[in-house]
């Protein structure tokens, strides 16, 4: 039998006396898609923040692939292939399209630890992210300032830094939210 993409088991966390999530389970196989649907409130933003390392269960397991990962700092998580999406956008608003999604990529390289390499002259880097920004349908917005985009082309900038981190599993937390019909 296959290995589970992700797999969720007995998942546990309390705030004070309020449960966030109660003995969550759930398994997704490579290729599939799920959607947790709830209210605000409900512990979806929780459960992502538990699988991604975010924040610490109280209890229960998060595999990857078959590996345990709930001992993991969230940079070894994302070594291994996930990557997510936030409800509240993450990004350097004074900086480009391009210059964020090259921030993305060189997150998983080593050159990320060569204080003396420049970016704006890795044209290798630039080329990946725009080919990233394409993808989502901001192919001309390499060189637009985050701060000066609408919302839905800010979550579209987000996707495309999740996508340039090559994941084998993404978790994409209100994923609609700000986008237009397109």
């Amino acid at each position: 039998m296959p290995l589970a993409a992700l797999e969720i088991s007995g998942l546990n966390k309390r705030f004070g006396g309020v449960p966030a999530t109660r003995d969550a389970s759930l398994c997704v196989m490579a290729g599939e898609r799920r959607l947790i649907i709830g209210p605000n409130g409900a512990g979806k933003t929780t459960l992502f923040n538990l699988v991604t390392g975010d924040l610490s269960p109280d209890s229960g397991s998060v595999r990857l692939f078959g590996q345990e990962i709930l001992n993991l700092p969230t940079r070894r998580r994302v070594h291994l292939g996930l990557a997510r999406t936030y409800q509240i956008l993450t990004l350097f608003a004074t900086e480009t399209f391009a210059q964020n999604v090259v921030l993305a990529l060189l997150g998983l390289r080593a050159a990320r630890w060569n204080p003396w390499s420049s970016l704006a002259a890795n044209r290798a880097l630039h080329r990946t992210a725009c080919e990233m920004l394409l993808q989502v349908g901001l192919g001309d917005s390499a060189d637009r300032i985050v701060a000066q985009a609408s919302y839905g082309d800010r979550r579209r900038l987000e996707l495309a830094m999740a996508l340039a981190q090559n994941p084998r599993v993404r978790l994409r937390d209100d994923p609609l939210a700000g986008l237009s019909q397109e």
